[in-house]
């Protein structure tokens, strides 16, 4: 359903889709408050779209997905906010025109999200915009990036003692992988979105996908936990045809405070800052680093 209401010189269209756990009155809470938490740097907010699980009823999981939006401004701002509104974590994107112009113009993932988005306001800016989608080099380059820093972000949250948080990000990692995987050689129409699609086109991969989507809506215990981290390890490692550590072998650090994963000449590197400092770990080769950025 499309509806609009003029308000002041704009106009705010709002699309709710029937799919969504989220009712008018929670959509315009986010709204809102998402204008105001931009506009304290003294940007104008032009629009606002709400992607990603949020839009689909049957893949959010409250408490544990992420509520992700698009904030259209009039001029560069820092990129990212975040906050929250009813314990639910609001992830904004800020970014200009020419900036949303050019993530479809790419082929960026972000583009095949913000078809399927709800739109929460809109003074006219993303209505005018082209929205056509195609998959491109830049397509399959971030999937790839994608699939590996959540894979860092998981083995993280399971260092870390936060098991929920860590399965989401293993969940995310096998996604990536298998939208990568498929825009290897899949038509732009036929890009997965939802979790039902992603299923239907993660050939080999179904089962360890399937896990991920049933565990994200249970409270998983370490152990559990510690064998599908290790799981998507060879997963990842495997697909991507890298070189990598096993789990034990980062188990060994003590004390982990952050870790970053990536992919460097054929190997899946972690970065681990630990008690005993801040390390690179490539295979079973450790050595002193500075960052935890790879």
């Amino acid at each position: 359903m499309l509806e609009a209401r003029s308000n002041s010189s704009s106009l705010i269209f709002k699309h709710v889709y029937h799919n969504s756990k989220m009712d008018e009155a929670k959509l315009d809470k986010i709204c809102h408050l998402t204008r105001r938490e931009v506009e304290k740097e003294g940007i104008k907010v032009k629009s606002i779209i709400l992607f990603g699980s949020a839009c689909r009823a049957d893949d959010f999981v409250p408490g544990v997905s992420d509520v992700d939006l698009l904030v259209i401004a009039d001029r560069p701002s820092r990129g990212y906010l975040e906050f929250y509104i009813d314990k639910s974590r609001i992830d904004a994107t800020v970014l200009t025109e020419e900036s949303v112009k050019a993530v479809f113009k790419r082929g960026h993932p972000l583009s095949f999200m913000l078809r399927r988005g709800i739109v929460l306001y809109d003074d006219g800016t993303y209505r005018s915009i082209p929205k056509e989608v195609k998959i491109t080099d830049i397509t399959r380059k971030v999937l790839r990036r994608s699939a590996v820093v959540a894979l860092g972000l998981a083995i993280e949250k399971y260092l870390q003692g936060s098991y929920l948080r860590s399965v989401s990000h293993l969940y995310h990692s096998v996604r990536h992988l298998i939208r990568y995987k498929f825009s290897l050689r899949g038509r732009a129409e036929n890009f997965p979105i939802s979790d039902r699609e992603v299923l239907e086109k993660a050939e080999n991969l179904k089962e360890v996908f399937l896990k991920l989507v049933k565990m994200r809506r249970m409270l998983p215990g370490r152990s559990n936990v510690r064998r599908a981290v290790d799981e998507v390890i060879d997963v990842v490692s495997s697909e991507l045809k890298l070189r990598s550590a096993r789990l034990d072998e980062i188990e060994r650090f003590r004390e982990v405070s952050a870790l970053t994963a990536c992919e460097d000449n054929g190997y899946l590197v972690f970065r681990i800052r630990c008690a005993d400092g801040t390390f690179e770990l490539r295979e079973k080769e450790v050595r002193n680093v500075e960052s935890i950025l790879c």
